[in-house]
Parts: C-alpha cells; structure tokens; sequence
C-alpha cells in the first residue's frame, strides 16, 4: 500500500466506523436524561427502579416504556407513563448508514427517544405537560432558598393567609343547563404555596356526572381574590380550557362567581376548614 492510500486509509476509518456502528448510538448513547418535575415541587417521583425528588433527573434507556409514580403528603398518588418512539436517527441511518448502522440503533435503542423529555405533572389534578426547554431548565435549579427547612413559606402575608382548605357549593347561573347540573355542587378549593406563588387545585362533585377538575395560580386585586388557571383532563369538553374566578373574602369564607370557557356563569361560596 502506497503512503498516500494508507493517509486517505486513516483519515476515512472514523466516518467509516460511524456507519457501521450506528449514527444514533455514536452521536447521543443508549440511555437519555429525562426531568421530571411536579406541582408543587418536592414530591417523590419513583421510574422503575429510579427514585427522585422533583425536580429531579432520571437517566433511562432509550428503548424501553416506563410508569412514572408520584407521592406527596396530602395529595393523591399520580402516575403518568414515559413512551420510547423512532427519533430521525433511525431515518438518517436508513439513507446513509446502510442497513448495518440501522440494525445497531435499533438492537442497542440509539435510535429511540423518551417523550416527553421534560415532564411535569400536577398534583393536585392529575393534568401531564411537556416542559418547554427553558423553563425545564428553570425547574431543573431549585432557588438557593429552598434549602431553608420543610414547611417555610415565601409567600406574601396577604396570600399566606388564604393557604387551606376551603369548602362549599358552586351553582350554575344559567337556567339554561337541564338536570342536576342546575343544583348546587359540593365544592372543594385546596390553596398551597409553591415557591413565591399560591397556587389552588378544585374538584366540583356531581352525582351523575364525573368529578371536575381544575388548577391554576392565585393573584390579589385590590381586595379582589382572582383564581385563574384551566380545567383538568376530567373536564369532559372543558378539559384543559381557560377557567377565572372572581372572589370577595369576609372572615373565614370566600365569595363570588367564575366563567369558563362554555361562557356559563357560576356563582361560588366557600368556607375555610379549620387545620
């Protein structure tokens, strides 16, 4: 073999290799980091045999299907479920790699990605989103803060005052809904801080119907209480619609009216429970 043939030998042996190995294997691995992250944070997030505090960073392989379990006192257990799907590695091997690079991304799972990547799931209803990357990467650096002990609040006087538990009835304004619907429904609010913000959590009972859920942040206007966020998935059409409620405080109970996205008024009375 010449000089020149054995130069061009070693300079063309990397790109060679890539395509026998596996462009998806080389560039990324095996395995994938995923955030999982929850509202409110500091729950235990149990991937498998992979147990973390949200947020936190699981790495999992990339060619297999996971359940992911969240527990936190005084809310219910959650779970949603991490899928492995084709990522366009396995495209790229197919039209440069040949068939050889395609078999190893698919034996070794290189050519697989875990959706969703960032994964947040709430508490309080149940409802799964993906995180954008930037705010995944917010949420992945806990504030320097959140190492003071368990229980120390950041909220404002005015919000901390609202945290609990609060209960009563919701009732359609609009005569126009037929059925039980038009009666009064148990009403549930749960207010909890996470972080700086105060965040509540609803469930609205019905006796023939499901549950109906809803979530959002807690904001002070003048002496107005504003609740705003969006029905969760058990809102049958309304799930993961726009929800505002408008509320007066006097004493220990809460007043007023809200609106969806169906238009339909509904007027609110709540009671604080006692701790």
């Amino acid at each position: 073999m010449t000089l020149r043939r054995s130069v061009a030998a070693i300079m063309l042996a990397p790109f060679l290799a890539a395509l026998t190995s596996g462009c998806g294997t080389i560039i990324h691995g095996r395995s994938q980091d995923v955030l999982v992250t929850s509202v409110p944070s500091g729950a235990t997030a149990k991937v498998g045999d992979v147990q973390v505090v949200t947020p936190g960073t699981v790495t999992l392989k990339r060619k297999e299907t996971y359940t992911v379990v969240f527990t936190k006192e005084g809310f219910p257990e959650r779970k949603t479920s991490l899928e492995s799907t084709g990522s366009w590695w396995l495209l790229g091997n197919a039209i440069f790699g040949g068939v050889v690079g395609l078999i190893i991304d698919l034996a070794t799972g290189g050519g697989y990605k875990i959706v969703p990547s960032n994964l947040e799931m709430d508490l309080a209803t149940g409802v799964v989103k993906e995180r954008s990357d930037a705010s995944a990467t917010m949420a992945a650096v806990p504030p320097a803060s959140s190492a003071t002990s368990a229980g120390a609040s950041r909220l404002r006087p005015d919000l901390a005052d609202l945290v609990g538990l609060w209960t009563g009835t919701t009732r359609y304004v609009d005569r126009a809904i037929a059925g039980p619907t038009v009666g009064p429904q148990p009403t549930t609010i749960r207010m909890y801080g996470d972080g700086e913000e105060l965040r509540w959590a609803l469930t609205r009972s019905s006796a023939t119907r499901p549950d109906i859920t809803a979530s959002g942040v807690v904001a002070k206007s003048e002496d107005k209480i504003l609740l705003r966020g969006r029905y969760g998935g058990t809102g049958g059409r309304l799930g993961g619609t726009e929800v505002t409620y408008t509320l007066t405080r006097t004493d220990g109970t809460l007043s007023g009216s809200g609106m969806g996205a169906d238009g339909l008024l509904q007027t609110i009375s709540l009671t604080k429970q006692a701790p």
